[in-house]
C-alpha cells in the first residue's frame, strides 16, 4: 500500500550497465539522510547484485524493453507517495549534498516544476546540458556534420546549449536533460509523465515542454553538481541513430517545426 510518504523517490532506467557504475549510482542517491527509495527499471537481459538495503525496489521486465519513457512512467506509477520524483541516469552520480540543495531550492520556489543542477564529467569540467527548444539545423550540425566542420557552425552549437549563459548562475532552461530531472511529483503527475511513444530521445525536451505549457518553470541551478559519466550512444549506432531520427519526427509534429534557435 502506497502509504509512507517519502522527501524523494527516485527512477533508473537501465539496460545492459555496467553493476559498478550502477551501483555507484544508486549508493550516491541513497547517500542522504533525507527519506528517499529508489526503483530500478531493469529493461534488458543482465542480472545485478545490489547493495542490501531495503530503500532500493528492483523491478526485471523479463527481456521486454519498454524504453526511456514508458520505464519511468512505470516507477512513478508504482511508487509510494512523495513529494519529489527524481528521473536519473544510471551513469550519474550525485555528489555531497546535491540532493538536498536542490531540494531545499524547490521548496523556496514552488513555480518550479523540474531542477538539473550544474552536471560535470569526470575530471571536473562542466558538460553542457542545458539547451534551448530542439530544432533542426543545431541538430543535424550535431548529428551529421564532422567534428573538424562543426568548427565552422560552433556558434549556432553555443547558442543551442546555452553557453550564452553564466553556467555560476541560476536561469530557467526550455529543455533539461533526462539525465537528471528533479521533478516535483504532484506536478509530474498532473502533465502525465513522459510520453509514452518515445521509446528513447526527446522525451525529455518533451516533458520540458509540458511542464512549461502546464504553467511551470524548468530551472537550472548552479549550486548543486553531479558526476555524468557521457556517452553519446546515437552518434555510434546506426540503430540509435534511427531511434533518434523517429524520434525527432514525433517531437516536431507534435510541437512544431523549428529550423534555428530563438
Amino acid at each position: 500500500m502506497k502509504t509512507r510518504t517519502y522527501d524523494c523517490i527516485a527512477s533508473i532506467v537501465v539496460y545492459d550497465t555496467e553493476e559498478n557504475i550502477l551501483n555507484k549510482a544508486i549508493l550516491s542517491f541513497l547517500n542522504t539522510k533525507l527519506k528517499v527509495k529508489i526503483y530500478i527499471i531493469n529493461t534488458g537481459t543482465s542480472k545485478y547484485n545490489f547493495p542490501e538495503d531495503e530503500r532500493i525496489e528492483y523491478i526485471h521486465t523479463k527481456g521486454e524493453n519498454l524504453g526511456y519513457a514508458k520505464g519511468n512512467n512505470l516507477a512513478l506509477e508504482i511508487s509510494e507517495e512523495s513529494k519529489y520524483f527524481l528521473i536519473l541516469n544510471p551513469d550519474l552520480f550525485i555528489i555531497d549534498d546535491a540532493l538536498e540543495k536542490l531540494i531545499q531550492f524547490m521548496d523556496k520556489n514552488p513555480i518550479v516544476g523540474i531542477t538539473i543542477p550544474k552536471v560535470l564529467n569526470e575530471d571536473g569540467s562542466i558538460q553542457y546540458l542545458n539547451k534551448r527548444h530542439p530544432a533542426i539545423f543545431p541538430l543535424f550540425i550535431r548529428r551529421f556534420i564532422p567534428k573538424k566542420i562543426q568548427n565552422n557552425f560552433q556558434n549556432v552549437l553555443d547558442i543551442y546549449e546555452m553557453k550564452d549563459f553564466n553556467y555560476e548562475e541560476n536561469f530557467e532552461v526550455p529543455f533539461i536533460s533526462g539525465a537528471f530531472m528533479l521533478t516535483r511529483k504532484e506536478y509530474l503527475l498532473k502533465v502525465g509523465g513522459f510520453d509514452s511513444r518515445y521509446f528513447m530521445y526527446f522525451e525529455d525536451a518533451d516533458l520540458s515542454r509540458k511542464f512549461q505549457t502546464a504553467g511551470f518553470k524548468t530551472m537550472y541551478n548552479s549550486k548543486a553538481s553531479v558526476i555524468h559519466i557521457w556517452k553519446r550512444g546515437a552518434h555510434k549506432s546506426k540503430k540509435l541513430t534511427f531511434i533518434f531520427m523517429i524520434s525527432m519526427y514525433k517531437y516536431f509534429r507534435k510541437w512544431g517545426i523549428k529550423f534555428s534557435c530563438d
